[in-house]
Protein backbone atom coordinates (compact mmCIF):
# COMPACT_ATOMS: atom_id res chain seq x y z
CA UNK A 1 0.00 0.00 0.00
CA UNK A 2 1.52 3.84 -1.20
CA UNK A 3 1.65 6.67 0.78
CA UNK A 4 -1.56 7.97 -0.82
CA UNK A 5 -3.41 5.23 -0.07
CA UNK A 6 -2.33 5.70 3.69
CA UNK A 7 -3.61 9.29 3.89
CA UNK A 8 -7.21 8.38 1.66
CA UNK A 9 -7.58 5.27 3.94
CA UNK A 10 -6.55 7.57 7.06
CA UNK A 11 -9.25 10.53 6.01
CA UNK A 12 -11.91 7.66 5.75
CA UNK A 13 -11.09 6.25 9.01
CA UNK A 14 -11.49 9.93 10.54
CA UNK A 15 -14.58 10.27 8.22
CA UNK A 16 -16.15 7.30 9.68
CA UNK A 17 -14.90 8.33 13.61
CA UNK A 18 -16.15 12.37 13.21
CA UNK A 19 -20.09 10.42 11.84
CA UNK A 20 -20.19 8.17 14.68
CA UNK A 21 -19.19 10.73 17.17
CA UNK A 22 -22.25 12.95 15.53
CA UNK A 23 -24.36 10.64 15.44
CA UNK A 24 -23.68 9.61 19.41
CA UNK A 25 -24.29 13.64 20.16
CA UNK A 26 -27.55 13.88 18.83
CA UNK A 27 -28.66 10.64 20.25
CA UNK A 28 -27.59 12.30 23.33
CA UNK A 29 -29.15 15.62 22.43
CA UNK A 30 -32.49 13.55 21.56
CA UNK A 31 -32.38 11.93 24.86
CA UNK A 32 -32.49 14.98 27.07
CA UNK A 33 -34.81 17.12 24.75
CA UNK A 34 -37.01 13.73 25.28
CA UNK A 35 -36.06 14.07 29.10
CA UNK A 36 -37.08 17.80 29.41
CA UNK A 37 -40.73 17.24 28.24
CA UNK A 38 -41.75 14.97 30.76
CA UNK A 39 -43.69 16.16 33.74
CA UNK A 40 -41.65 17.32 36.80
CA UNK A 41 -41.77 14.12 39.26
CA UNK A 42 -40.57 15.06 43.28
CA UNK A 43 -40.56 11.99 45.17
CA UNK A 44 -40.16 12.49 48.82
CA UNK A 45 -41.74 15.99 49.33
CA UNK A 46 -42.43 16.32 53.42
CA UNK A 47 -45.81 17.86 53.63
CA UNK A 48 -44.87 20.76 54.95
CA UNK A 49 -43.77 21.46 51.88
CA UNK A 50 -46.93 20.95 49.90
CA UNK A 51 -47.85 24.45 50.16
CA UNK A 52 -44.76 25.77 47.83
CA UNK A 53 -45.93 23.17 45.25
CA UNK A 54 -49.53 24.45 45.33
CA UNK A 55 -47.92 28.31 45.12
CA UNK A 56 -46.35 26.90 42.37
CA UNK A 57 -49.08 25.78 40.21
CA UNK A 58 -51.36 28.95 41.48
CA UNK A 59 -48.40 30.51 39.85
CA UNK A 60 -47.10 28.88 36.93
CA UNK A 61 -49.50 26.86 36.26
CA UNK A 62 -51.19 26.92 32.38
CA UNK A 63 -55.04 26.74 31.92
CA UNK A 64 -55.84 23.36 32.87
CA UNK A 65 -52.17 22.42 34.25
CA UNK A 66 -52.53 20.29 37.43
CA UNK A 67 -50.66 18.75 39.82
CA UNK A 68 -51.34 15.30 41.38
CA UNK A 69 -50.47 14.78 45.04
CA UNK A 70 -50.36 10.71 45.42
CA UNK A 71 -49.42 8.65 48.49
CA UNK A 72 -45.87 6.44 47.58
CA UNK A 73 -46.58 2.70 47.14
CA UNK A 74 -50.63 3.68 46.94
CA UNK A 75 -52.82 4.16 44.40
CA UNK A 76 -54.42 7.23 46.41
CA UNK A 77 -53.66 10.69 45.63
CA UNK A 78 -55.72 13.75 44.60
CA UNK A 79 -55.64 16.14 41.65
CA UNK A 80 -55.40 20.12 41.86
CA UNK A 81 -56.05 21.89 38.77
CA UNK A 82 -55.91 25.25 37.49
CA UNK A 83 -58.36 27.10 35.37
CA UNK A 84 -57.68 30.91 33.80
CA UNK A 85 -61.22 32.31 33.43
CA UNK A 86 -59.76 35.33 32.10
CA UNK A 87 -60.21 38.87 33.40
CA UNK A 88 -57.16 37.92 36.45
CA UNK A 89 -60.11 35.32 37.37
CA UNK A 90 -57.82 32.41 38.12
CA UNK A 91 -59.47 29.09 39.90
CA UNK A 92 -57.79 26.21 42.07
CA UNK A 93 -59.78 23.20 41.88
CA UNK A 94 -59.81 19.65 43.32
CA UNK A 95 -61.37 16.59 41.50
CA UNK A 96 -61.62 13.91 43.35
CA UNK A 97 -63.29 10.62 41.10
CA UNK A 98 -65.59 8.09 41.97
CA UNK A 99 -63.40 5.28 40.16
CA UNK A 100 -62.46 1.74 41.53
CA UNK A 101 -59.50 2.43 43.05
CA UNK A 102 -61.22 5.54 45.18
CA UNK A 103 -64.57 3.57 46.26
CA UNK A 104 -63.59 2.78 49.57
CA UNK A 105 -62.27 6.79 50.04
CA UNK A 106 -65.51 8.54 48.13
CA UNK A 107 -68.17 8.44 51.69
CA UNK A 108 -65.14 9.10 53.64
CA UNK A 109 -63.72 12.49 51.35
CA UNK A 110 -67.36 13.69 51.32
CA UNK A 111 -68.36 13.89 54.89
CA UNK A 112 -64.47 14.95 55.52
CA UNK A 113 -65.64 18.21 53.10
CA UNK A 114 -68.87 18.36 54.83
CA UNK A 115 -67.50 18.03 58.35
CA UNK A 116 -64.60 20.93 57.57
CA UNK A 117 -67.73 23.52 56.46
CA UNK A 118 -65.85 22.64 52.73
CA UNK A 119 -68.58 23.48 50.01
CA UNK A 120 -68.35 21.15 47.07
CA UNK A 121 -70.03 20.01 43.79
CA UNK A 122 -70.86 16.26 42.32
CA UNK A 123 -70.49 16.80 38.94
CA UNK A 124 -71.30 13.82 36.84
CA UNK A 125 -69.94 11.77 34.01
CA UNK A 126 -70.96 9.99 31.18
CA UNK A 127 -68.43 7.10 31.64
CA UNK A 128 -68.29 3.70 32.69
CA UNK A 129 -65.16 3.33 34.94
CA UNK A 130 -65.56 7.32 36.50
CA UNK A 131 -69.01 7.83 37.33
CA UNK A 132 -68.70 11.27 39.06
CA UNK A 133 -66.50 13.82 40.79
CA UNK A 134 -66.28 15.44 44.03
CA UNK A 135 -65.33 18.89 42.45
CA UNK A 136 -63.86 21.38 45.21
CA UNK A 137 -62.79 25.56 44.07
CA UNK A 138 -60.78 27.64 46.29
CA UNK A 139 -60.04 30.61 44.04
CA UNK A 140 -56.88 31.77 44.28
CA UNK A 141 -56.50 30.59 48.05
CA UNK A 142 -53.33 28.61 48.26
CA UNK A 143 -53.16 27.68 52.17
CA UNK A 144 -56.43 26.61 51.90
CA UNK A 145 -56.45 24.32 49.13
CA UNK A 146 -52.70 23.44 50.79
CA UNK A 147 -55.19 22.45 54.42
CA UNK A 148 -57.93 20.53 52.44
CA UNK A 149 -55.00 18.62 50.58
CA UNK A 150 -53.39 17.65 53.96
CA UNK A 151 -57.01 16.82 55.58
CA UNK A 152 -57.77 14.21 52.56
CA UNK A 153 -53.30 12.78 53.05
CA UNK A 154 -54.49 12.79 57.03
CA UNK A 155 -58.43 11.48 57.63
CA UNK A 156 -59.01 9.98 54.12
CA UNK A 157 -56.30 7.79 52.95
CA UNK A 158 -54.89 8.13 56.63
CA UNK A 159 -50.98 8.84 55.89
CA UNK A 160 -50.20 11.12 59.26
CA UNK A 161 -46.43 12.70 58.27
CA UNK A 162 -45.11 10.87 55.43
CA UNK A 163 -43.60 12.15 52.56
CA UNK A 164 -45.61 12.45 49.17
CA UNK A 165 -44.78 12.60 45.57
CA UNK A 166 -46.19 15.81 43.84
CA UNK A 167 -46.18 15.46 40.15
CA UNK A 168 -46.60 18.71 37.69
CA UNK A 169 -48.71 18.57 34.43
CA UNK A 170 -48.62 21.95 31.50
CA UNK A 171 -46.56 24.25 34.39
CA UNK A 172 -44.77 26.70 33.07
CA UNK A 173 -40.66 25.90 33.90
CA UNK A 174 -39.93 29.88 34.74
CA UNK A 175 -39.66 30.55 38.67
CA UNK A 176 -41.55 33.52 39.65
CA UNK A 177 -43.73 33.87 36.05
CA UNK A 178 -47.32 34.52 37.27
CA UNK A 179 -49.57 32.81 33.89
CA UNK A 180 -53.11 34.24 33.88
CA UNK A 181 -53.30 37.28 36.26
Amino acid sequence: MGADHRIVFREHILMVIATIVMICVLLVAAYFWHEGKKPAVHRNVPQMDLERYVITLLHQGLDRGFMIIKVPGSVAGVQLSKHIEGNGVVNLQLDFPLAPWSERYYAILKKEMSDAGMPFNIVKTSEQVVKEFTQIRFGKDAAKATEIIRLILRNVFEVNDSPIQVHFENVSPKVGEKVGF
